[in-house]
């Protein structure tokens, strides 16, 4: 089970968490430990595949891979804001590729027009 590690800017140890089971927000959640009201201006949260032998105070390696993306969870207002975007954006797809199909309808139009003058139909 992987391990979380909240480290500070000079990458000493603060708290150490096994058996992480999600990260939400400012909060980690172990199967038998968590922490709350971490600053994240301040700290950084590392989750590893193993536990390794180090304790509060102690530097942590920089050679771990971290993957704390995976327990990542959002919260409810999170996701709302994430989906509010991702509508916008789309919305915003859609009119713009509205609008380049009337430009093509035009552009159409004046060929077909074009067409007629050439073949004599249009006076």
């Amino acid at each position: 089970m992987a391990t979380a590690y909240i480290i500070n800017q000079e990458s000493r140890v603060l708290v150490v968490i096994p058996d992480v089971e999600k990260i939400e927000g400012n909060t980690v959640c172990g199967k038998n430990a968590s922490a709350s009201g971490i600053d994240l201006n301040q700290t950084k949260i590392i989750v590893i595949e193993t536990s390794l032998d180090i304790k509060r105070g102690d530097t942590f390696p920089d050679e771990y891979e971290d993957i704390s993306e995976q327990f990542r969870k959002l919260s409810n207002d999170d996701q709302i804001d994430e989906m509010n975007t991702t509508i916008g954006a789309l919305l915003l797809e859609n009119a713009n590729d509205k609008a380049m199909i009337t430009s093509l309808e035009d552009n159409l139009g004046a060929l077909l027009f074009e067409i007629a003058e050439f073949k004599g139909g249009a006076k």
